[in-house]
């Protein structure tokens, strides 16, 4: 040993009899061990605390649990048993769904069902989900009656979005050990991710993969808005159609916020795809049906020119292929589903072995396949679900009406409170932009405010509304100076983004609940003078 090595033995040894030292002071002084106090350290101060943390949300109402990756957000309560639209659903120490089906062989192969609540199959119990009946349906092709050699696990969790999957894939990429991952993108995987509640609830909050964490973009708040119209619409004081309302501006790419999300999309589909074929794992992706959405990513995707199989599944989902009390397919579709996968994967792609039956789906279903396109149809077919939504974008977005508030990106609640920011999307044309906002009501703390107004980024004046002593509200114009956008694929932009940035906002209670709340939104509109 050398004369470094036993100086630096001596000197822990000399610190460690001083720490020893210092415990048997602090011992005789208060009859206990510093160190017993770890013990009861709170759970929330230890370096693990996962046990602690399961046992709590096991006695939580809700279905979820925290994950530890904020691009991940939740999982499922690990290790529980859950009721998704009354249908049983077993978790493991993951947080997903697990096989019902039996053992795997020692050296199975593992087929990576990726996605949200169709992927993860709402309504379905566990032996009856998409992930399940490929499963089957395999091992039935091939022969096995017993053990597995190729087993299916469901890595879907209702309400993900592809950020969601795609980063939890990774994070357990080694524990997992994917051969294929099939994964089943969604409209609604545009959206933000969620946030979990203290009780285990899901809750929109910000999303810190975003560019803007403070503007929460969001479907299902943006169904909640539609429903506050619903009590008038039944009572005849108001009359909403699809012409009021405006197109559901986050899915129909005719610019702004919604053309760059569908690039992030597409732009991490392609890597996912490289990188799995980095690792020599096979990867897919299967359509649920055809529409808009899927034509705008196929566009996309085939300019980035990723090499791996696009797969159509339905022709279109209709009211006879969900749940009676819920918009997800029912069992009859997760059936044929299943088998279209296992015919894709045997047949077409020839990546698993085996000999299929006759075709054995519904006569009802023969004819329901959806087509595949080429990338010039596809680009075809996007262009003219863009004209389609097109024809609906209003000038006006007015929430005491209902006019234009699907054209709210994010930010409008309800009440029709302006949160820490809004953003929406006008018609592209040029003119005048006008804002009109009024102070919230018995809240002079914050003001007057400062609100800019930026359009396509850029700022383009603010607007100051209450003076302590009105509640007025405040009507501001700005002139619009919109240049021709033209994207990556050579389209041209169809509208324009307005977004209010407010100088300070609060928490407000509303509708039972709280807000976070700036001023309230009057009106937006695009004038020509």
């Amino acid at each position: 040993m050398s004369r470094t090595s036993v100086l630096l033995l001596a000197r822990l040894a000399l610190s460690l009899v001083a720490v020893l030292s210092i415990c048997g002071v602090y011992a005789l002084v208060t009859g206990r061990s510093p160190l017993s106090g770890l013990a009861r350290t709170p759970p929330e101060f230890r370096l693990h605390f996962d046990r602690e943390r399961e046992e709590a949300a096991a006695r939580n109402p809700g279905e979820y649990r925290v994950h530890v990756d904020p691009r991940v957000r939740y999982t499922l309560r690990t290790n529980s048993k859950l009721a998704f639209v009354d249908a049983a659903v077993n978790t493991d120490a993951l947080g997903i769904r697990v096989r019902a089906g039996p053992p795997p062989l020692p050296q199975a192969r593992t087929i990576v069902i990726l996605g949200d609540s169709v992927a993860f199959g709402t309504g379905m119990t566990d032996d009856a989900c998409i992930a399940q009946r490929l499963e089957d349906e395999l091992a039935a092709a091939r022969g096995i009656t017993g053990p597995r050699d190729v087993v299916c696990r469901t890595v879907a969790v209702p309400g993900w979005n592809w950020t969601n999957e795609f980063s939890f894939l990774e994070d357990h990429f080694d524990r997992l050990r994917p051969w294929i991952v099939l994964y089943f993108p969604i409209s609604n995987d545009l959206t933000d991710t969620d946030d979990v509640l203290e009780t285990g609830h899901r809750r929109v909050a910000v999303d810190v993969t975003q560019p803007d964490p403070l503007l929460p973009v969001s479907l299902g708040r943006t169904q909640q808005l539609l429903s506050s119209y619903w009590p008038r619409v039944q009572k005849g004081l108001l009359e909403l159609t699809d012409r009021e309302i405006g197109p559901v501006v986050l899915n129909v790419d005719l610019g702004g916020e919604s053309t760059r999300r569908y690039d992030a999309m597409a732009k991490g589909i392609a890597q996912l795809a490289r990188d799995l074929e980095r690792r020599g794992v096979r990867f897919a992706s299967f359509d649920l049906e055809e529409s808009g959405f899927t034509h705008a990513l196929a566009r996309r995707l085939a300019r980035m020119e990723p090499q791996f199989p696009r797969i159509p599944l339905l022709d279109k989902v209709t009211t006879q292929d969900r749940l009676p009390t819920d918009p997800h397919p029912n069992d009859t579709v997760n059936r044929v589903l299943a088998h279209w996968i296992a015919q894709e994967l045997v047949l077409n792609l020839h990546w698993v072995d085996g000999r299929l039956p006759a075709d054995v789906v519904p006569q009802a279903y023969l004819g329901r396949r959806g087509a595949r396109h080429g990338s010039e149809e596809e680009s075809a077919l996007a262009d003219q679900a863009r004209a389609g939504e097109r024809a609906y974008l209003r000038d006006v977005i007015d929430p005491s009406r209902g006019h234009g508030v699907q054209q709210v990106y994010g930010g409008l609640s309800p009440a029709a409170t302006v949160g820490a920011r809004l953003l929406a999307a006008l018609p592209r044309r040029r003119g005048f932009l006008e804002v009109e906002l009024a102070p919230l009501e018995g809240r002079t703390n914050l003001y007057p405010m400062k609100i800019e107004v930026e359009v396509d980024g850029g700022r383009v004046g603010e607007i100051v509304i209450g003076d302590g002593r009105s509640d007025a509200p405040v009507l501001a114009r700005f002139r619009l100076d919109l240049p021709v956008s033209t994207r990556a694929d050579g389209v041209s932009d169809d509208t324009f983004d307005v977004r209010l940035v407010p100088e300070r906002f609060a928490v407000v209670e509303e509708l039972g609940g709280f807000e976070l709340a700036s001023c309230r939104l009057v009106r937006l509109a695009r004038l020509d003078r």
